[in-house]
């Protein structure tokens, strides 16, 4: 992907603004971020953080280092790489796992997402129904070249998208 300032560079940063409670991506080279004066920090790996959470040091002791049976990875090498072997690994590595998992999301099991419309008690139906209705009348709108009530029509579509989490 090509610099979106200068058009010649290969973006190698992706840097993202919140302004206004509008969020703006943007995907840079480094010559153009300096000049914009958007800091560059050396980039690190998943290792090196997994590394800097000590906490997982407490559940594993240093003369004990676990070994996974499937695959023979040891607990030491999952944090230098910061991969796991194979699925076994989950079993044999649970407890410090489980300690890094509750450092890095403050919980050990996946709670899902509230989407909008849960919050709302929307019925996704109805808000699906009136997005082909809007569409219909979007599609009419442009044969009649009445080109401003399809903007609001788009607009419309977009926010009722957006509350059922629709691209």
């Amino acid at each position: 992907m090509l610099c979106e300032i200068c058009k010649k560079c290969e973006a190698t940063i992706h840097y993202t603004e919140i302004v206004h409670n509008q969020m703006i991506k943007m995907h840079i080279c480094e010559e153009c971020a300096k000049s914009k004066g958007i800091g560059i920090q050396s980039p690190f790996s998943i290792s090196d953080l997994l590394s800097g959470l000590a906490e997982v040091d407490q559940h594993v002791e240093k003369a004990h280092d676990p070994v996974c049976k499937g695959c023979g990875l040891s607990f030491s090498h999952f944090r230098q790489t910061g991969r796991l072997g194979c699925s076994e690994c989950y079993a044999t590595f649970k407890v410090p796992l489980e300690s890094l998992l509750k450092t890095i999301h403050k919980a050990a099991h996946h709670t899902g997402k509230k989407y909008a419309k849960d919050i709302l008690n929307v019925p996704e139906k109805a808000i699906e129904e009136e997005i082909n209705l809007l569409n219909i009348q979007l599609q009419n709108a442009v044969e009649k070249e009445q080109y401003e009530h399809a903007a609001q029509l788009r607009d419309q579509i977009k926010a009722l998208k957006t509350k059922i989490g629709l691209p």
